[in-house]
């Protein structure tokens, strides 16, 4: 639920409505938390030396968002 809008909020009042004991899930939460982090900070450094020019690493970033996503629309296509 990290990278999904509002995903987060969801899912903790999942958790809570069910009665998702708190020992399970905030070790869980916890590793979310940090995959999440070091995903982005990786790929900012990343970029960062990768392209000078922020606008230029924004339009490619948003470039593979959409090409990710296009790829994983036409996979659950053709697997459906």
């Amino acid at each position: 639920g990290r990278l999904v809008p509002a995903g987060r909020i969801s899912v903790l009042l999942a958790a809570g409505a069910l009665d998702y004991p708190w020992r399970r899930y905030l070790p869980a939460a916890l590793v979310g938390c940090v995959l999440w982090a070091v995903a982005y900070a990786v790929l900012g450094v990343v970029s960062g030396g990768i392209f000078d020019s922020p606008i230029v690493a924004t339009l490619v970033a948003t470039g593979l968002v959409f090409a990710v996503a296009g790829i994983s629309a036409l996979v659950a296509r053709a697997r459906a």
